[in-house]
């Protein structure tokens, strides 16, 4: 009977770690697009690169460049459909526009779309960094309490 109490524990603990880690990845997700962002916008603007140039030359993680790569083979179809799982709705559909965006624009255009990008994602970091510095812990305490109950229950 120990050891399955044992078993629940950890089970709860290290659910509890998966979900915040869903946190953490919406967190470096936004962090890093302000980045590409950024960095496309000085090119743009400088040598008037062409996006799918940009992404090939952007150097980040591993994820976060697969992304982008995902991004740049699917720019005349569904980018919706690659979005990670984590952003809302509201998040797909900006991120889709501001693809889109990118474009159809001279630019002059292109560079106050990605500003205005660059401001909604600006907030996303922030709003995002709250709420893994709050819910992360929550959740991870919660969950491994909640298999400390069970398991106490049990015994």
């Amino acid at each position: 009977m120990e050891i399955v109490c044992v078993l629940i524990v950890v089970f709860s603990g290290l659910s509890g770690v998966f979900i915040a880690s869903r946190y953490r990845e919406r967190k470096a997700f936004f962090a890093s697009l302000y980045n590409f962002l950024n960095y496309i916008k000085s090119n743009i603007s400088f040598y008037k690169t062409r996006l799918e140039i940009l992404i090939d030359n952007y150097d980040c993680e591993t994820k976060f460049k697969n992304f982008l790569i995902s991004v740049k083979n699917n720019l005349s179809s569904k980018v919706k459909n690659i979005l990670p799982s984590y952003l809302t709705n509201q998040e797909k559909d900006e991120f889709v526009k501001f693809v889109s965006s990118l474009q159809n624009f001279d630019v002059s255009e292109t560079i106050r779309s990605i500003d205005f990008y660059l401001s909604l994602v600006k907030n996303k970091v922030n709003q995002t960094g709250e709420e893994a510095k709050i819910k992360i812990p929550l959740i991870e305490k919660l969950t491994l309490g909640a298999g400390l109950i069970v398991a106490i229950i049990l015994i």
